[in-house]
């Protein structure tokens, strides 16, 4: 690969993974070089020639103002999927259901808990009023110069640390009392909904799969609320407030943009400055995941309008 190429799929990968949260990899998001001077991206298709993309703008992706993923909430299976991916949703819309079984099974088990945390608390307590008692009459055999400064002060560390056991075992219970409570909610309704209003992006877990309990089942990212995050490589300090042409490499739709924000020094993942843009009147296909190429308009430069250019 040329060093124009390195440096064009390097800004990809970066932006691409502050993007997502997650580390990119040039397989995960289609990176490719082909013969002669070009690289193509499955996630943008054909993209210019390298001269054209990196020297005449900067890298960035089409990224989604707000992304939730759906975690499980206990581990058991999926048992079915009531939307498709790419469908738009509303807050709080059924997104899967969840198989019962392992959810009952988990719920045994968490009420068995709580008994053995209350269970502790009783010998706690019971512990702490004896450490209590045997403070008090070491203090009073003390005033009477029977006992000694240190057996009372080894009574009080006594009574501390029964003091702490108590509050731990109640601090277990109290969470062990919410876990229950939870399993018990779940087990009248197995389905996970939507956090916001958006489009479902991803389903991790196929219907009759098992999900470990707090890996992500289904994630949800906000369809109308797309922005643009680009890579600043070189000593050029666009300004917010600059105005943008932003060209999606799949489609060569230009679409005119904002810089809202500049990062004030260079992001130590990407090794780059970041700044972000929003978009002026995108189009209302417009996905997020897409590549595209962030160029600096001049100041008299003045339009918003969504383009397709030949």
């Amino acid at each position: 690969m040329t060093a124009n190429a390195f440096a064009y799929t390097a800004a990809v990968l970066a932006i691409a993974a502050l993007a997502t949260g997650c580390p990119a990899t040039e397989e995960a998001i289609g990176v490719k070089e082909t013969p002669g001077e070009a690289i193509t991206t499955e996630l943008g298709g054909p993209v210019a020639p390298l001269a054209t993309a990196v020297v005449e703008g900067y890298v960035g992706v089409i990224v989604p103002r707000d992304v939730a993923e759906v975690p499980a909430p206990v581990t058991t299976n999926v048992l079915e999927w009531l939307v498709v991916m790419g469908q738009q949703v509303e807050k709080d819309t059924p997104l899967v259901r969840l198989e019962k079984r392992p959810i009952a099974e988990r719920l045994a088990i968490a009420k068995n808990e709580l008994a053995a945390s209350r269970a502790r608390i009783g010998n706690a307590d019971a512990q702490r009023r004896a450490a209590l008692k045997s403070l008090n009459r070491e203090k009073s055999l003390a005033a009477a110069d029977v006992s000694a400064k240190a057996q009372v002060e080894a009574a009080a560390a006594d009574y501390e640390k029964s003091s702490a056991s108590l509050s731990q075992a109640v601090a277990e219970s109290n969470q062990n009392k919410e876990k229950v409570e939870q399993l018990e909610r779940l087990l009248k309704d197995t389905t996970l909904l939507s956090p916001i209003q958006g489009r479902v992006a991803v389903q991790y877990i196929q219907a009759g799969t098992r999900v470990d309990e707090g890996k992500p089942v289904v994630k949800v990212i906000s369809s109308d609320r797309l922005f643009v995050r680009f890579a600043i490589a070189d000593s050029a300090r666009p300004q917010p407030g600059d105005a943008l042409d932003i060209v999606v490499e799949q489609t060569n739709v230009h679409i005119k943009g904002v810089i809202k924000t500049v990062a004030p020094e260079i992001d130590a993942t990407a090794q780059m400055t970041l700044a972000e843009a929003e978009l002026e009147s995108p189009p209302a296909d417009l996905e997020a995941g897409l590549v595209c190429n962030v160029v600096v308009l001049p100041k008299a430069a003045t339009g918003s309008a969504a383009t397709k250019k030949p």
